[in-house]
């Protein structure tokens, strides 16, 4: 009948991903900032990115609150072992992790070893084969690291796995 598309025409040639950035976290980003994507159909493989262009309106998150959409130009994608990775399809559904803070040389714990006891950061710190609380102060924040900047020294022995149920003076190995 009139008016109805007999063919959409799709450009994949240039990929460009268009990803949510929560307010906390958008001053962070501009152009030029790299990432790395994990699409959900291509479960290991990851595809290197880089900001374009970064919405100054902001848009109701998902999670309640407000968010920026961020667009990303995608590269070609890599399995772990070297190997390519298939080409994204317009649609999928992908996990951008934006590379806004970087530091090396840091003294980083997994996540789940920092805990919150009446308002500061701990972590259970291994002495003479006792627990023991520590005060930290962190730094730059990641999903699964944390950077300490002050509390903790190289060599340190902390709780990782079972943090939430350590008591003070408890006897660990």
């Amino acid at each position: 009948s009139p008016g109805t598309p007999v063919l959409t025409v799709v450009d994949v040639s240039e990929l460009e991903l268009v990803a949510e950035v929560d307010e906390t976290d958008v001053l962070l980003v501009e152009p030029g900032v790299t990432a790395e994507v994990e699409l959900d159909a291509a479960v290991g493989a990851r595809y290197p990115a880089e900001v374009t262009a970064v919405d100054v309106l902001p848009t109701p998150s998902s999670r309640g609150g407000v968010g920026y959409g961020v667009r990303l130009s995608l590269g070609e994608g890599s399995w772990p072992d070297g190997g390519a990775a298939p080409p994204p399809r317009p649609g999928m559904s992908a996990v951008a992790h934006l590379r806004v803070r970087e530091v090396t040389g840091a003294v980083a714990v997994p996540a789940a070893a920092v805990l919150r006891h009446e308002g500061t950061d701990v972590v259970w710190t291994v002495r003479d084969g006792q627990a023991t609380r520590t005060e930290v102060t962190l730094g730059v924040q990641g999903p699964d690291l944390v950077q300490v900047v002050a509390g903790l020294r190289v060599g340190d022995r902390i709780v990782v796995r079972g943090a939430d149920l350590v008591t003070v003076g408890q006897r660990l190995s």
